[in-house]
């Protein structure tokens, strides 16, 4: 696996099997750090955390990114729920027509986990 920071707010963890799931928790992001201007608390030195994250998937060897329910990204989902997907994401192949299985699934693990009122 590899590890990719993408713009100080967020990450893609990069599978050895293909799948990149995009992480982030910044700034404009689908996620409780929304509203927070990261350059001043960076300025400042404080480290900044998250309850949830945006997340996205696609494949290195496929053209865009999977449908997670009701469009290609998935807002608010809680650091657990990211955890399944990264457990998922990390044993899932590619394989012929399973494309669409793996974004099906990753929608019911959303479904089955859905963000904190």
């Amino acid at each position: 696996m590899n590890i990719t920071i993408t713009q100080g707010k967020g990450f893609h963890l990069n599978f050895d099997n293909g799948w990149v799931l995009s992480i982030q928790v910044g700034e404009f992001n689908y996620c409780a750090n929304r509203d927070i201007h990261f350059e001043d608390r960076l300025d400042s030195g404080r480290s900044v955390s998250c309850p949830d994250a945006e997340i996205a998937v696609w494949h290195k060897e496929e053209h865009g990114m999977l449908h997670l329910g009701a469009d290609t990204v998935a807002g608010w989902v809680p650091g657990n729920t990211v955890l399944k997907v990264v457990n998922y994401l990390n044993r899932t192949k590619l394989g012929n027509g399973r494309r669409l299985q793996v974004g099906r699934q990753l929608a019911k693990i959303l479904r089955a986990n859905p963000p904190a009122e």
